[in-house]
């Protein structure tokens, strides 16, 4: 018996060490945040989505700069989520454009997208969970892209509806 009571004694006398002294995890390098390359003028597409259990949320919106100008495809409910609608290779004014690309500029929304990073994987999957996500290409050829909200997202989001309504 005074063996096995001289080891729960050693065993907590450890565990009170390590409780004390603790068995610390090193900090993670912090890696400072990328700064944006490119700006809005480099822009040649953005495209936005979300995809929600209820349909009538979803919505897919995409504007392209062309040889002929920019173009716009949206596939998404309008008017207060009650009318489905469907639009392809829509001219888009420079006005639009403008707008669009001030949206972006004023709220950092490249260098947000920039750093963007995919949560950690959870061991449990919501299968109806909301999803949404944001592609930026530049003239350059590279695109940054986010599978969230980022920064400026809400008014790019408010954008897209307010530009299929019109070109309805």
């Amino acid at each position: 018996m005074t063996v096995i009571k001289r080891a729960v004694i050693a065993v907590g006398i450890l565990s009170l060490l390590a409780g004390l002294f603790g068995c610390v995890k090193p900090e993670k390098e912090v890696k400072p945040e990328k700064e944006a390359s490119h700006n809005a003028d480099d822009i040649i597409s953005v495209s936005a989505y979300c995809s929600h259990m209820d349909f009538s949320y979803s919505y897919s919106f995409s504007v392209r700069k062309e040889e002929s100008g920019w173009l716009f495809d949206a596939q998404c409910f309008i008017h207060d989520h009650s009318e489905q609608i469907e639009l392809s290779d829509k001219t888009v004014s420079d006005e639009y454009i403008k707008e669009l690309l001030s949206i972006i500029s004023e709220n950092g929304t490249i260098k947000s997208a920039k750093n963007y990073k995919k949560p950690v994987k959870s061991p449990f999957q919501v299968l109806d969970e909301t999803a949404y996500g944001i592609c930026i290409r530049f003239s350059d050829g590279t695109d940054c892209n986010a599978g969230a909200r980022v920064d400026g997202y809400d008014g790019i989001e408010r954008f897209f509806y307010r530009l299929a309504e019109t070109l309805e």
